[in-house]
């Protein structure tokens, strides 16, 4: 196919034969016959970029192209990128990138340039190598330079701090978690991406490091932050990655994504949106869609370019189009800060702070930093809530540096003094058999607190830990061997009670704990809130047992038919029990009279 203009030299694809047919070469024939080749992998069949725009191509197609080319490596090269030398592969709907004039340089440089073969530099949108990770000596982890400024990043804003919580949506093979887990052994990782093989390459990468701290799950990117809004996690330090990729493509309209984009950032103090560079963005962006005569100067600009450097000179007659320097140009100066103070207008957010920073290692990205300075949001019990059947609500805030919880239904303040994610969450984010396996080893060591429900144990550091304030201070791991003879006393209890002909209904006792409420279900229904008071009670008052229930309800009984009625021995026994002359009752249910005494 040809890839481009036939003048004085002709440059085209043909097949080498010292490659046996298998690979290509890019020929360049002189008018003195001299022929110049190189080397070309297999893959690179299709058209030239200089070809496709001379050809006004379908926005829908250069729509594609323009999504790979925001990953090709455009601003490597001080003279930038030539459109003849950058081809798009039809086979493998991805670009291939060849370095064309260092390949004619090198063969121009070979006394016999006939018989040399060198092969450029090539890079495919498909295969995208860069990015990977790997251990290098002493288990430290060897990151590509696109993370390594990312991860620069995270570390001069964490700063001093030791003890933080970390959560990377994107995480691919896991090299920045790992990065940020390793620098600091006692932060929260968590890191989430959609693809299983994704995670398992992850985990390879942890074990082999030696980390302890970082856990991975796999879901939707989408669907978790859609959940995660609605719960009452929230983190110190997050990384989006690829949001124009990830996030855009799956929403319907600008509001959708606004929408969705808002509610990630309300999830975190710190959010570090990684973008493509305003340069990258505007270069690929000229490649694509400038206008005819553009095009036209462009053609004979690359032409001369291409003469001159197969002749051994250099190629800066392009330069002043496709220069890095040349670019952001005006259009695209600063458009990262306009779109996203454009498109953050999501609810919770009171106040953002949004300042941008070109990676360090990489110029093809940009990072946002958005920092939250004021922020409300009205969450859920835990995780997916509505799957357990919990109503209880929460607002959340982060203002002035402070985040904290209030209870919807008595205003109750709860602090955020530590950060990680709760257990619950992470076992609906998809974790392998093995990290469940470990978590599970972890919980069954935290001692027996009332609640040890998943949303009240913590993943934090690597560790679980019980964080519900309610219930903290007391275990019951000395009173816990007792438990089999306390119902055993409460089954025989009640058993004596159905010959007494004095079992009725059983209570209805909060979450449905049993044997507590046994027998002593009232005509006039209500409830009781509290644990330390559970039981309602005919009396209309709230008992820790059925036992006080009963015994204050006969107390009552007493008072009304009047002592009389009653023999010594009964008397002596109810103030043995300490019943009469108090009230062992410390609650009264609304619109129950104290003295009605109606059983169910």
């Amino acid at each position: 196919l040809a890839v481009g203009v036939d003048l004085e030299y002709r440059a085209a694809l043909g097949r080498s034969p010292a490659a046996g047919g298998e690979s290509l070469a890019l020929v360049v024939r002189g008018t003195d016959d001299t022929v110049l080749r190189c080397m070309i992998p297999g893959g690179a069949v299709g058209l030239s970029m200089q070809s496709l725009r001379m050809l006004r191509v379908s926005h829908a197609d250069r729509a594609d192209m323009f999504e790979h080319l925001l990953d090709a490596p455009l601003l490597e090269s001080p003279d930038g990128p030539r459109p003849l030398w950058t081809f798009l592969d039809y086979n493998a709907h991805s670009l291939v990138f060849l370095d064309v004039p260092g390949c004619l340089r090198g063969l121009a440089r070979q006394r016999d340039p006939g018989d040399g073969h060198v092969r450029p530099e090539f890079w495919s949108s498909s295969a995208r190598p860069a990015r990977s990770a790997r251990t290098g000596d002493g288990g430290r982890i060897a990151v590509p330079p696109y993370i390594e400024g990312v991860a620069s990043e995270v570390r001069d804003a964490v700063g001093d701090a030791e003890d933080f919580s970390f959560v990377e949506y994107g995480s691919r093979q896991g090299y920045l978690s790992a990065q940020v887990a390793q620098w600091f052994p006692k932060a929260t990782v968590v890191s989430i991406d959609s693809d299983r093989r994704n995670v398992k390459r992850h985990y390879d990468l942890l074990r082999a490091a030696g980390i302890e701290n970082n856990i991975v799950g796999s879901t939707s990117l989408e669907e978790t932050i859609g959940h995660l809004a609605k719960s009452p996690e929230f983190f110190q330090y997050q990384v989006l990655h690829d949001v124009l990729r990830e996030l855009l493509p799956t929403q319907r309209t600008r509001q959708d994504f606004a929408r969705l984009l808002g509610k990630a950032v309300a999830m975190g103090i710190h959010t570090f949106l990684s973008l493509p560079s305003e340069a990258q963005f505007s270069l690929a962006f000229s490649l694509l869609f400038e206008d005819r005569e553009v095009l036209e100067e462009e053609a004979d600009l690359t032409w001369q370019s291409l003469r001159s450097v197969g002749a051994g000179g250099d190629d800066s007659l392009a330069q002043s189009l496709f220069a890095p320097v040349a670019h952001p140009a005006e259009l695209f100066s600063g458009m990262w800060r306009t779109f996203l103070e454009d498109v953050l207008e999501y609810r919770s957010l009171k106040r953002v702070r949004i300042s941008m920073a070109r990676n360090v290692r990489d110029a093809a990205y940009d990072t946002a930093l958005l920092v939250l300075e004021d922020m409300e949001r009205h969450v859920n019990h835990h995780y997916q809530s509505e799957k357990d059947g919990h109503e209880r609500k929460y607002e959340l805030h982060h203002e002035r540096g402070d985040t904290y919880l209030l209870r919807a239904e008595d205003g109750s303040r709860i602090e955020y003094d530590t950060f990680g994610i709760s257990l619950i969450t992470l076992v609906r984010l998809g974790l392998p058999p093995a990290v469940m396996d470990e978590l599970y080893n972890q919980f069954i060591t935290i001692p027996l607190y009332e609640d040890n429900t998943p949303w009240n144990i913590q993943y934090h550091a690597g560790a679980l830990q019980y964080v519900d304030k309610d219930s903290m201070e007391v275990t019951y791991e000395n009173t816990a061997p007792y438990l089999y003879q306390t119902i055993l006393a409460f089954m025989n209890y009640e058993r004596t009670m159905k010959d007494f002909g004095r079992c009725f209904a059983h209570a209805p006792v909060r979450y449905g704990v049993p044997f507590v409420g046994n027998c002593v279900r009232s005509a006039v229904q209500f409830s009781c809130k509290t644990v330390e008071h559970p039981v309602p009670c005919a009396d209309g008052k709230c008992h820790a047992t059925f036992l006080d229930c009963l015994k204050s309800v006969r107390l009552r009984e007493v008072q009304a038919a009047g002592e009389d009625a009653f023999s010594d021995h009964f008397r002596s026994s109810v103030r043995r029990l300490g019943v009469e002359g108090g009230d062992p009752v410390l609650s009264t249910a609304p619109d129950v009279p104290s003295t009605t005494l109606v059983w169910s």
